[in-house]
């Protein structure tokens, strides 16, 4: 069976011996503090609370501002919305009448309307018009006029669809064609096309406007929409046509949407997420609305990314302060328990001392005397009052510790006497200290006849010894 001693030893073996005493004193002063534990952690108390108050007032700032964000977000892209609806209105408009003029001047000619005739008199002479021709209702050209080169090899099959809804729809209602999204080249123009008619109301041809795209898309203002914003044409049946994300109609490999965005009435806001829609994976807060009085849907968009950047200093400014005060408040409650710890380890310091004291004195057959020093107005010593004494040192007035302690000399000696007792205690005072041996007077209320007297000063008071050498 190990010997009780071999743990002891072994433990001080491992353990240091400066490192051991200063455990076992760091237990010791722990146990004195066990009293003043509350006081101790009272302000870091106080700071902790302060600190979860203000993450949480942190927290809540950064998520108000995040909610304000989206609000700000959501009717900034119904405003644009419409705005750009109103700018497509008049951009279509412009395109109705000038097809329909067209419409007019074939059907009055009896189909010997040239368009060059048409051109010279300032009708076609806007930057947008790339493409203005007419067909018979064989197919073949009657008239065209076009900047590109290339219109000639491509007419028929751009045109064929559209040739072939006029050629079966009694309707003269402007046809609108949108590019598909992420097309390039001849496809990234905008058809508009009208039926025309013979004198007996058959079918006798079609007028086609060919648009550049860029010319719906020059909307787009970075100042409104930022750098990575939305702009997108739809129509009613959610086919997307043009779009333009930032300085881009489309992005250099295809479409930049990855699918079609759904969108619910007439007009709206939503939020779709960068992954699921957008091949740039950035998220984006859009508002959509229909033209009145064509059949497109005018959608705007502006990046998630953009907006949050935008507030992303204020936000990690804010951060910043909020870390600071947390630190302060930390360091604050560091020094603050060690400030409590101290002042409450002295405490127990001098209450032990008070203790020692307070044995050293009750165990001993002398009285000692603490009394404090009143002053008048002139400061001027006229009394003392006692604040402390040992049991024995109230016995020899016949009184107990608590009827002792409070009372004034004043109020225990006769006049004549405590006249003698002043000057001496004064003296005490003035020189800091004073003994001798007396005689107790007849009307003195000490229980003795002869004693030994002692004062010195402490602080404000005296500290008396009265000893009975009867």
């Amino acid at each position: 069976m190990r010997h009780p001693d071999a743990v002891s030893s072994i433990f001080y073996i491992v353990t240091p011996p400066t490192l051991l005493s200063r455990l076992q004193g760091w237990i010791r002063n722990f146990a004195d503090l066990k009293g003043s534990i509350g006081l101790i952690l009272f302000w870091p108390a106080i700071c902790a609370l302060l600190i979860f108050v203000l993450l949480r007032m942190s927290d809540a700032r950064v998520a108000e501002d995040q909610k304000q964000l989206r609000e700000n977000a959501y009717k900034d892209v119904a405003s644009l919305s419409r705005a750009y609806a109103q700018y497509l209105t008049r951009a279509i408009e412009q395109i109705d009448q000038v097809s329909m003029h067209v419409k007019y001047d074939w059907e009055k000619t009896d189909g010997h309307l040239q368009l060059e005739d048409l051109r010279r008199s300032g009708l076609f002479t806007a930057r947008f018009f790339d493409t203005v021709s007419i067909l018979r209702a064989d197919g073949e050209a009657a008239s065209s006029i076009t900047s590109d080169k290339s219109w000639n090899k491509h007419a028929h099959q751009l045109l064929n669809d559209a040739f072939h809804f006029h050629q079966n729809n009694n309707s003269s209602a402007l046809r609108i064609s949108l590019p598909a999204a992420g097309s390039t080249d001849m496809h990234q123009k905008i058809l508009f096309t009208r039926r025309l008619d013979s004198a007996d109301d058959s079918f006798g041809g079609i007028v086609v406007i060919l648009v550049d795209a860029s010319y719906f898309s020059d909307f787009y203002d970075e100042q409104m929409l930022n750098k990575m914003g939305l702009l997108a044409t739809m129509t009613f049946d959610e086919q997307i046509g043009i779009v333009r994300i930032g300085e881009h109609a489309t992005t250099p490999d295809g479409a930049p949407l990855i699918q079609q965005l759904s969108l619910s009435g007439s007009a709206g806001t939503g939020y779709f997420s960068g992954k699921e829609h957008f091949t740039d994976h950035l998220g984006r807060f859009v508002g959509w609305q229909s033209l009145s009085a064509y059949p497109i849907v005018a959608i705007t968009g502006l990046s998630e990314q953009e907006l949050r950047d935008s507030h992303q200093q204020v936000w990690q400014a804010n951060a910043a302060n909020t870390r600071l005060i947390v630190h302060l408040l930390i360091g604050f409650a560091v020094i603050a328990a060690v400030l409590s710890a101290r002042l409450a380890w002295r405490k127990q310091q001098a209450k032990m001392v008070r203790d020692t004291y307070r044995l050293a004195t009750e165990a001993t057959e002398d009285g000692f005397y603490m009394v404090n020093a009143i002053y008048d107005t002139a400061q001027h010593i006229v009394d003392f009052e006692y604040v402390d004494c040992n049991s024995r040192g109230a016995s020899f007035f016949g009184l107990n510790r608590k009827e002792l302690i409070g009372a004034r000399l004043s109020t225990l000696q006769e006049t004549d006497y405590f006249n003698i007792l002043m000057e001496i205690y004064s003296k005490a005072m003035a020189s800091g200290y004073y003994e001798d041996e007396y005689k107790i007077p007849e009307k003195s209320p000490l229980n003795m006849h002869w004693a030994r007297r002692r004062l010195a000063r402490s602080g404000t008071g005296l500290a008396v010894t009265i000893q009975d050498i009867s």
